[in-house]
């Protein structure tokens, strides 16, 4: 075998491991926390199947400044905090332009608190979901005192 094909093979087996054991920097970019600063949600099926991504890999969802309607399912993360001044936005399930059934209703707030800590749930099925119009907002401080840790 020539020098320069034991060279060749040297490059690929290295090219190999690089490709089969990525470099420290690049696992942890792949931990980097899921920070949010300001979502104000939006379709329910899209942040759960993002909630389930980001529990898939392990990150930290960081709520940082403002999270409201849907995004307020990212307290259902294995790894969740908050700071002390995060703003959190509750309302009850609703259709932008039509009354919603009252099954329907019933379906989404049962579907929503089920991704709450208990004392939050029980909060938002006895009073938030029926915030229809606005949001309640409560910071990250009081999330805190129902067991959200602090970032």
């Amino acid at each position: 075998m020539t020098s320069f094909n034991v060279l060749r093979l040297i490059v690929l087996y290295l090219s190999a491991a690089t490709i089969a054991f990525p470099s420290e920097a690049a696992v942890q970019r792949s931990h980097d926390p899921f920070v949010i600063t300001s979502d104000w949600g939006g379709k329910i099926r899209s942040y759960i199947e993002q909630l389930a991504e980001i529990d898939r890999t392990g990150r930290r969802v960081e709520i940082r400044g403002t999270c409201a309607s849907s995004c307020t399912l990212f307290l259902a993360a294995r790894d969740v905090c908050v700071t002390p001044d995060a703003r959190l936005g509750f309302h009850g399930p609703r259709y932008l332009r039509k009354k919603m059934p009252k099954h329907v209703f019933e379906f989404y707030s049962v579907l929503m608190s089920n991704h709450y800590p208990p004392a939050i749930s029980e909060w938002f099925m006895s009073d938030a979901r029926f915030k229809i119009r606005g949001l309640k907002v409560v910071r990250g401080a009081n999330m805190m005192q129902h067991g959200i840790r602090a970032c």
